[in-house]
C-alpha cells in the first residue's frame, strides 16, 4: 500500500478512534474528564509538517496514534481502574474500532 494511502487511512482511523475515546470517556465520567485527556493527548501530538513526504507524514501519525492511545489506556486506567479499563477494551474490541488501527499496523 503506497504511503499517501497509509497517511490518509491512519488520519481517518485515528479520528475515528479519538471520537470513540472520547465518547467512552464522556460516558463514564464526564466532560471535564474529556478535555482533560484532550490536554494530556496535545501535550505529545508531534505536528505534521506539510512539506514531509507521504511515508513522514504516515509516520508522525502512527505515533501520535500510538501515544493518544498510550495515555487514553493509562488515563482510564487512573480514573476507572482495572475493572473500568477491562470495561473499555472490552467495548473496543466488541465495536471492532480496532480493526482499521491493526490492519494499518500489517500492510
Amino acid at each position: 500500500m503506497p504511503y499517501e494511502e497509509r497517511y490518509e487511512k491512519a488520519l481517518v482511523s485515528m479520528k475515528a478512534h479519538e471520537a470513540f475515546i472520547s465518547s467512552f470517556i464522556q460516558e463514564h465520567l464526564d466532560d471535564q474528564a474529556v478535555a482533560k485527556l484532550k490536554g494530556v493527548w496535545q501535550e505529545g501530538v508531534k505536528p505534521i509538517p506539510e512539506d514531509a513526504s507521504f511515508e513522514e507524514k504516515y509516520e508522525v501519525t502512527y505515533g501520535n496514534w500510538v501515544w493518544e492511545t498510550k495515555n487514553a489506556y493509562r488515563f482510564i486506567r487512573e480514573r476507572l481502574g482495572k475493572e473500568g479499563l477491562q470495561q473499555f477494551v472490552h467495548t473496543e474490541v466488541e465495536g471492532q474500532s480496532v480493526s482499521t488501527l491493526v490492519q494499518l499496523y500489517f500492510y
